[in-house]
């Protein structure tokens, strides 16, 4: 379109009017400016950052009781270790005091197939 101000005409192509918002249409735009978005609630602006501090607590807690479940694991698990070690020297020892007894038995019954040597007085 083109514009002759001394005539006071305007002149149209096929492709109508240019603007420069919306480019070249045959009807005019609308003259009403867009509804601009509704502002913000102030409640949305309270509660959601609420929501995400108790989000950020609950993860700290979930994670904190995560740790703290396997470091008790894992003591757990060392104490069952040093209690099995424990038994196993407890049923060392037993076998230990068990061969000393059948040691002294065996001494003992060695002792009475032994005869007196003639050379032995009974003083």
């Amino acid at each position: 379109a083109t514009v002759d101000v001394n005539n006071n005409s305007i002149a149209y192509n096929e492709f109508g009017i240019c603007f420069p918002d919306v480019g070249c249409v045959n009807e005019f735009p609308s003259d009403k400016y867009p509804v601009p978005p509704t502002p913000i609630q102030v409640w949305v602006l309270v509660v959601l950052p609420i929501i995400i501090i108790l989000w950020f607590i609950f993860a700290y807690r979930y994670f904190r009781t995560k740790q703290k479940k396997k470091a008790l694991k894992q003591s757990i698990t060392s104490i069952q270790q040093k209690m099995k070690i424990d038994v196993q020297l407890d049923d060392l020892n037993a076998e230990i005091d068990a061969a000393k007894v059948k040691k002294e038995m065996l001494i003992k019954e060695r002792f009475q197939l032994q005869k007196k040597p003639e050379t032995w007085t009974a003083s």
